[in-house]
């Protein structure tokens, strides 16, 4: 006779509940570090996932640019940090690279960080969007708009 959930032993139970659950298996952690393309890939174009893999509140900065009344160049980025709740009014980066005509660049300045940037190709426009690795799994840590 083939147990029923009530007789079944609670760990055969959650084991056959995690490996039904669409996704539960192949979350990342520290044996099952991510790759970072498919991650950015999925980071990229689907917002939901965006949400749940975003730091918040998320430090952001945009670049003043100008020069104070004594031609000293004042230019520095000003810093704020933004909430869910803003952060869902952004576009993905795939709907905004494709609306505006940007490329990305992706560069790893340490072993735990990547860093892509979205620029136009002879414009003003760049954008940088800072991941850290931890524990197996990309987060996105920090946004700065160095765009004129």
């Amino acid at each position: 006779m083939l147990p029923t959930l009530s007789t079944a032993k609670p760990a055969i139970i959650a084991v056959l509940i995690w490996t039904a659950a669409p996704g539960w298996a192949e979350t990342c952690s520290p044996s099952r570090p991510e790759e970072f393309n498919a991650f950015f890939a999925r980071f990229s174009t689907d917002q939901a996932f965006s949400v749940e893999r975003t730091q918040f509140p998320l430090p952001t900065a945009h670049w003043e640019y100008g020069r104070d009344d004594a031609g000293v160049d004042g230019s520095a980025p000003v810093w704020k940090r933004i909430s869910k709740d803003d952060f869902l009014q952004w576009k993905t980066i795939a709907t905004y690279q494709r609306q505006e005509g940007l490329n990305v660049r992706t560069t790893m300045p340490s072993t735990d960080t990547m860093q892509v940037t979205v620029f136009r190709e002879g414009s003003d426009m760049e954008m940088r969007y800072k991941f850290s690795g931890r524990a197996g799994c990309w987060r996105f840590v920090e946004f700065v708009d160095r765009s004129l």
